[in-house]
């Protein structure tokens, strides 16, 4: 698995290519999230989401990081759209 580094602030929109077993993750402020193509695995407090694409989730904040792949291994284009 690859990971790519966690982030605590972001320019927005900021856009997320994941492919693979590539991870990405995020710790601090509420985020939400937009899956623009793929579907999205997205942990969270230890439960899982899955979005498809033009489904959107805010994150709470929260203590533990966010954790986001790419659901099969396929390509996962999504943006974090707001803070």
């Amino acid at each position: 698995m690859t990971a790519i580094p966690a982030r605590r602030f972001v320019s927005l929109p900021y856009q997320i290519r994941l492919r693979g077993d590539e991870i990405f993750s995020l710790e601090g402020a509420m985020q939400t999230f937009y899956v623009v193509s793929g579907r999205a695995w997205i942990t969270l407090d230890g439960k899982d989401v899955f979005l498809n694409a033009g489904q959107t989730l805010t994150i709470p904040r929260s203590k533990y990081a966010v954790v986001i792949s790419a659901a099969k291994r396929r390509e996962l284009i999504c943006e974090i759209i707001e803070a």
